[in-house]
């Protein structure tokens, strides 16, 4: 059984959910889903790896050789963070990787999924026109998803450690669910 007679809710598959024993779990209105990745985005991460002199220390904990194994990872947690969400409520997925495997490719998982989900167009330059043309914050692949690229100088920005987000690079969902 998925819940046991302590009332600790047990791993389980969909398939055992079945007659009186329906697990019922809390809604919320907001959910963060700030997804495990291969942290490819977080630039210090990556020079602590590589200035490192231990090989293991070098090594990155996702790679390709175990990549689709972290997609899987996480499909599942933002399935879950949606499940989690109330109708009418908002969830942000979001990682530190740049990659769209990682990111735009999760997400349009989750829109072919869950018909009632809808991504729900970040801007920033309707609020703050200052934003508008800041060269690390560039559009994803899917309408309405940002990337925060710290490897993007603007013009007027000697280097990439120059501009406002030095060495945190992240990619930024936000996601709906429908009401009916």
């Amino acid at each position: 059984k998925c819940v046991s007679e302590d009332s600790t809710i047990n791993k389980c598959h969909k398939s055992e959910l079945v007659g009186n024993d329906t697990l019922s779990l809390p809604s919320f209105d907001r959910v963060l889903v700030d997804a495990e990745c291969s942290t490819d985005g977080a630039i210090r991460h990556i020079e602590k790896r590589q200035s490192s002199s231990s090989s293991l220390a070098r090594s990155a904990a996702w790679d390709d050789t175990n990549m689709d194994e972290l997609v899987d990872l996480q499909k599942r947690l933002i399935e879950s963070g949606f499940r989690l969400l109330k109708r009418g409520g908002i969830m942000v997925y979001s990682t530190c990787s740049l990659s769209a495997k990682q990111n735009e490719q999760v997400v349009l998982w989750l829109l072919e999924n869950y018909k009632d989900a809808f991504v729900i167009p970040v801007s920033f330059s309707a609020r703050n026109k200052s934003m508008q043309n800041v060269a690390f914050i560039e559009k994803g692949s899917i309408p309405g998803t940002v990337r925060f690229n710290p490897t993007k100088a603007a013009e007027n920005q000697r280097t990439p450690v120059d501009c406002i987000l030095p060495g945190s690079g992240f990619f930024l969902a936000k996601i709906g669910k429908r009401q009916d």
